[in-house]
């Protein structure tokens, strides 16, 4: 009986631990730099590995991309990153992007802009 009620009390701490630890990682990850530098520690030599399902990100269906007013955003399984027009002209950001295998084409002062992870086009889902 004592092991029983052992066991839920440690059960219930992981429970607890494991929801502050994603609530914290979602609190700062509150920019888009910041977040695909955590998408970029998550690439090893064999490529994307998402070893914990933090970022739930198994393969091309689990990324979009929508438009919303003036920016674009991904979501890359449960993380969004926003490019906004100002991002999108920064060398640094595009640089940042591909590294973690997302390839912006097309032309934005028309607007008209396609997203690629790792030379795959990404759908473009209806904004939420």
């Amino acid at each position: 009986m004592l092991r029983s009620r052992f066991a839920i009390i440690i059960t219930a701490i992981v429970i607890v631990a494991l929801a502050g630890g994603a609530i914290y990682l979602n609190a700062n990850l509150h920019n888009t730099k910041e977040t695909m530098a955590f998408i970029e520690s998550r690439i090893g030599p064999t490529g994307f590995v998402d070893w914990d399902q933090t970022i739930c990100v198994e393969s091309i269906d689990d990324i979009g991309w929508f438009k919303k007013k003036d920016n674009w955003y991904i979501q890359f399984g449960k993380l969004r990153l926003e490019f906004s027009p100002r991002n999108l002209r920064d060398k640094d950001f595009l640089a940042q992007a591909q590294r973690i295998g997302i390839d912006v084409r097309g032309n934005l002062e028309e607007e008209n802009l396609r997203f690629y992870w790792h030379d795959e086009e990404i759908q473009e889902w209806v904004a939420s």
